[in-house]
């Protein structure tokens, strides 16, 4: 493995001279540059924007427009001059996949965020809703859907699947409509498929748990 040289040199530019990479694939929601920019407002910058040569982002889209949001007129920029462009495409993706890895250690995160409240600091500040920052303190932590299924009552849903299916070929409408007379039907132009005997088909959407008032 060749290791890159540690030259980060960091540049000032003007925001709007900063471009998004037209074909980022990682979505970025509007809660997430508030986030970041509740981050930029309590800690300042302390990561730049990854561009290319040509000042395409590489490296830094959330901070981009978080930066925006706040009104900066410029914003931190180091240019990834050493990389080829497979290199930088291969960047991106992986600068946003390899944290998706991490898992967060709920009982040491709760004794953190209860020192960073002493300080009188706001779960926003550090990347958390006020709602979860308010669960991690009361020690709840994250839902365990298997937990909270304990106790609720069986939903049964009967075999609805037909016994047998078999594909039936038409000559023309005549036969459609012969056919549906002798197994007393009415098929009309937009059926695609019918039950023998007739019966109306279950419907299982309304079959669902809800909170009770």
């Amino acid at each position: 493995m060749v290791m890159q040289e540690h030259n980060l040199k960091v540049e000032t530019w003007a925001t709007d001279k900063v471009k998004p990479y037209k074909n980022n694939p990682r979505q970025i929601p509007q809660s997430a540059v508030d986030k970041v920019a509740a981050s930029l407002t309590e800690f300042g910058w302390r990561q730049p924007i990854v561009v290319d040569k040509q000042g395409v982002i590489v490296v830094g889209h959330t901070r981009w427009l978080a930066a925006q949001s706040l009104g900066m007129e410029s914003v931190p920029v180091h240019i990834a001059r050493n990389l080829t462009a497979k290199q930088i495409k291969a960047y991106r993706i992986a600068d946003n996949r390899v944290g998706e890895d991490t898992v967060w250690d709920a009982d040491l995160l709760k004794i953190e965020l209860e020192d960073l409240a002493a300080g009188g600091f706001d779960p926003v500040s550090v990347g958390f809703e006020e709602v979860e920052g308010l669960q991690m303190l009361a020690g709840e932590g994250e839902n365990d859907p298997q937990a909270e299924w304990q106790g609720m009552p069986e939903f049964n849903q009967p075999d609805a699947t037909a016994h047998r299916q078999i594909i039936v070929n038409f000559k023309d409408d005549e036969a459609v409509e012969d056919f549906g007379k002798l197994i007393g039907q009415e098929i009309t132009p937009k059926a695609r498929s019918i039950w023998h005997p007739e019966e109306e088909i279950a419907r299982y959407a309304d079959k669902r748990y809800v909170a009770e008032a």
